[in-house]
């Protein structure tokens, strides 16, 4: 690659890692819905391409919630395992009450946690995508099959393992 090439490479792969930080994905994600929803189907200038780009990398990142739910649940325990244990270095090294979802104290609220989780991010950008991509439904419906079991078991109810 001659030089320029390689900067923008690396701005383009720069762009798209920050891009599965949640707080770019809540700047961004508007003007993508509008986009999806005024039926925009060409991504040819630069300024859509990242923004594709970006909401791609955010599906990406969370697509455990859309795996099937024995997958997903064993994920999500894995990722608030960290959490909690971020939440507990917290508390005992900076003397700080982390927030709920690294609060082992809260874990109980794990089920509730999740729901609020797909409602608030992954649904959105999966409903968003099934729209624009129909051969991307599955996403959306996986994650709305995941849901009704959290949901579920947020009010003290069995899952449906077989979903």
């Amino acid at each position: 690659m001659n030089p320029d090439d390689y900067r923008e490479a690396i701005r383009i792969l720069e762009s798209a890692i920050l891009s599965t930080d949640l707080a770019i994905y809540f700047k961004k994600r508007n003007d993508f819905f509008k986009l999806v929803e005024k039926g925009e189907h060409t991504w040819d200038n630069e300024e859509k391409k990242g923004l594709l780009r970006g909401m791609l990398m955010t599906a990406c990142d969370v697509s455990a919630i859309a795996k099937p739910w024995r997958v997903q649940q064993k994920v999500a325990e894995l990722v608030f395992s960290e959490f909690f244990e971020q939440g507990d270095l917290e508390r005992e090294k900076l003397k700080e009450e982390p927030m709920a979802m690294m609060d082992r104290k809260k874990k109980d609220e794990l089920p509730k946690m999740q729901v609020g989780f797909i409602d608030g991010i992954c649904m959105p950008v999966y409903k968003m995508f099934a729209e624009l991509w129909p051969d991307l439904k599955p996403l959306a419906s996986g994650t709305q099959l995941n849901r009704d079991n959290w949901q579920a078991l947020s009010e003290g109810k069995e899952p449906n393992v077989w979903k």
